[in-house]
């Protein structure tokens, strides 16, 4: 019996590996702990930074407006964002999509010692109390949710809200607004 010439070998090797691979990568990681607010949006949970996916919470300072009143709705996003995992077991099923190298979860959280169907979802419920827009980039699993939180003007949705695709046309055009 000849034995097959060892390129042929290497090929299926790397072949078979990489199929591996992919098919680990692929699939959603779970991580779990305690959970600290990194930035609006993005938790941060053993030193991985972690996007909750389809959501877009208010990233600019002052953005909200209520009875002429101009506040800060990115600082209350990142206290209710605060205040629903807090001294809670977070839990996020993560994912990667390609050209994106951020890790981005569906995250829920629970007090430590209780049971698995006593999880909320931190995502849907910054959603459904409107400190975050629905964002479908990856997911329209929030959309429903946002529509209903805006009709029914709850969080930023109270009062006056500027949403970020309608900041040129607000204020004039890109050249009139100012990033930090």
């Amino acid at each position: 019996m000849k034995s097959k010439p060892l390129w042929i070998v290497v090929i299926v090797a790397v072949v078979g590996v990489t199929a591996g691979l992919a098919w680990i990568l692929d699939r959603p990681r779970i991580v779990e702990g305690v959970a600290r607010v990194a930035a609006p949006g993005i938790l941060q949970i053993d030193g991985q930074w972690i996007h909750l996916i389809g959501l877009k919470p208010p990233r600019e300072d002052p953005d909200c407006a209520l009875n002429g009143l101009i506040y800060q709705c990115t600082v209350i996003s990142l206290g209710k964002t605060a205040e629903l995992v807090a001294a809670k077991v977070v839990r996020c099923e993560t994912e990667q999509f390609s050209k994106d190298a951020r890790l981005w979860g569906e995250c829920t959280a629970r007090a430590p010692g209780t049971a698995v169907d006593t999880e909320i979802s931190v995502n849907r419920e910054l959603v459904q109390n409107g400190w975050a827009m629905a964002d479908s980039q990856y997911t329209d699993a929030y959309v429903a949710d946002a529509e209903i939180a805006k009709r029914d003007k709850i969080g930023i949705w109270r009062g006056f809200f500027i949403e970020h695709s309608w900041r040129p046309k607000i204020y004039g055009g890109p050249s009139e607004i100012q990033d930090g």
